[in-house]
């Protein structure tokens, strides 16, 4: 419940920031010829430009350290979570004092749409 209490603000962030903000990819296909894809899956170049957008949002809404914006991400796969592949941007953010805080996690879905943030992972 602890850990629920925490994640909650990164959660109520999710709702606030708009995915039409972040990389929507105009004119990309929503077609689903082979039942799996959804549309274009973006590049990895765009995974980055949309996981700093979401960064620098964060910090000008004052909901991370002002800090975080000169971090560059430390790592950008692809992860199936619940069913669904997404892109997970990793920042790792060493001058946070508190060690389960230090890492913000950006997840966008392979079409290039932000999804969420969270110090989880998951």
């Amino acid at each position: 419940m602890k850990t629920l209490l925490k994640a909650l603000p990164l959660l109520c962030i999710t709702f606030f920031i708009s995915s039409h903000s972040y990389a929507h990819n105009h004119g990309h296909d929503h077609s689903h010829d082979d039942g799996h894809s959804h549309g274009h899956v973006v590049n990895q170049e765009t995974v980055k430009k949309t996981a700093d957008k979401v960064i620098a949002s964060l910090v000008k809404r004052e909901r991370v350290d002002k800090n975080w914006s000169s971090i560059t991400a430390s790592s950008l796969e692809k992860k199936i979570i619940s069913d669904v592949s997404v892109w997970v941007v990793t920042f790792n953010n060493q001058k946070i004092v508190e060690e389960d805080k230090q890492n913000l996690y950006v997840f966008i879905s392979l079409e290039g749409e932000f999804l969420a943030v969270n110090h989880t992972g998951e």
